[in-house]
């Protein structure tokens, strides 16, 4: 009989401990500094948007869209269990076309970027170029230097008044000089 008594003692504290470790959680934790979350910039330029997400990797990210009088939202956060940068957002028109973009890095790990539910390679550029009109998205990836462009509407004319592409999509019209 007391042999009995010791088997079964064993079998509740094991089953005891198992809740206790299961209730702990089994999984690997991983902890480290939270990360501050990225800072996003945005606005109309021409007939279109410009987002600027700072803060991952040290490599801004730049999302210009056409469809002039867009609204828009944007949410951004930074943790620490797990280290984690976020930032999601959404351009949306009247007549119902819409861009919806997230970018997140994860501690030790590469940004990912997905803009309509479609993964980037950020290595390949992250200046990005949706067209919304004629009824399909289309996403064009290019590789510039947007080390120069401050979050700031003068920063934002100039650089796409520069670039043919940019002020082609935002249908950016320079003023005529008066007398030519």
């Amino acid at each position: 009989m007391k042999r009995r008594l010791n088997d079964c003692s064993v079998w509740v504290v094991g089953f005891v401990l198992a809740l206790l470790f299961a209730s702990s959680g089994c999984g690997v934790r991983v902890t480290g500094p939270a990360l501050p979350p990225a800072t996003c910039f945005s606005s109309t330029v021409g007939n279109g948007i410009i987002f600027l997400i700072q803060g991952y990797d040290g490599l801004p990210i730049m999302i210009c869209s056409d469809g002039g009088n867009m609204s828009s939202g944007v949410s951004g956060r930074g943790t620490s269990n797990p280290p984690v940068q976020k930032s999601e957002g959404y351009a949306a028109s009247q007549d119902g076309r819409r861009l919806d973009w997230l970018i997140e890095k994860r501690n030790g790990q590469r940004t990912t970027c997905r803009l309509n539910n479609k993964e980037f390679d950020l290595q390949k550029g992250t200046l990005f170029l949706v067209r919304t009109k004629e009824g399909e998205t289309k996403i064009d990836q290019l590789a510039q230097d947007l080390s120069d462009v401050s979050p700031n509407i003068e920063s934002f004319s100039a650089f796409a008044k520069k670039n043919s592409a940019v002020s082609t999509l935002l249908e950016i019209v320079e003023e005529e000089k008066a007398g030519e």
